[in-house]
């Protein structure tokens, strides 16, 4: 009775390290969307609004809740209120910390950095184009992740469960 109810344990753990193996996957998935709702924001302040950085990074942050909203609004603040640092070093070290603690790869995370490098006071047209490319790399990341997660889901369930069978088989 015992070895059965180890090996149902064993077999449960081993699929319980799969499913946290896929939910892992479905974070970074769902920071990928996230950041390019962000700029989807940003662009949809520039484009549309007619603002200019500093208050469509405001407004953006305003309509995201969390630590991506009061990020953006902190880099609006500082810009307002003048410390003489520009958007491309606000952008790098209020995400640089952020992406830290992030479950986005190093290049997923280079790639929202690299971002302010290419945008700052240039014409609205330049920003736009560049939000626009953004939305778009980050919806492919997006897209492609879930794709290979649904690729991944079966296999990964069905080699933990395998493992799981063959450790009770050697402990047996």
């Amino acid at each position: 009775m015992l070895d059965l109810l180890g090996s149902i344990l064993i077999i449960g753990g081993m699929t319980g390290l799969g499913i946290l193996y896929l939910e892992k996957e479905r974070q970074q998935m769902g920071e990928l969307e996230q950041f390019s709702y962000l700029f989807r924001l940003l662009k949809s302040e520039i484009s549309f609004k007619k603002q200019p950085l500093p208050f469509a990074c405001r407004c953006a942050g305003e309509k995201i809740k969390g630590e991506k909203g009061r990020i953006l609004k902190e880099i609006a603040g500082e810009m307002d209120g003048g410390s003489g640092r520009s958007f491309s070093q606000l952008w790098k070290e209020k995400w640089g910390s952020f992406l830290q603690t992030s479950c986005l790869t190093c290049e997923e995370q280079q790639r929202v950095v690299d971002f302010s490098a290419f945008v700052g006071y240039e014409e609205e047209s330049m920003q736009e184009n560049m939000m626009e490319h953004q939305i778009e790399e980050f919806r492919r990341l997006a897209e492609r992740k879930r794709e290979e997660l649904e690729k991944k889901k079966r296999v990964v369930m069905l080699l933990c469960s395998c493992i799981g069978i063959l450790f009770v088989l050697i402990l047996l």
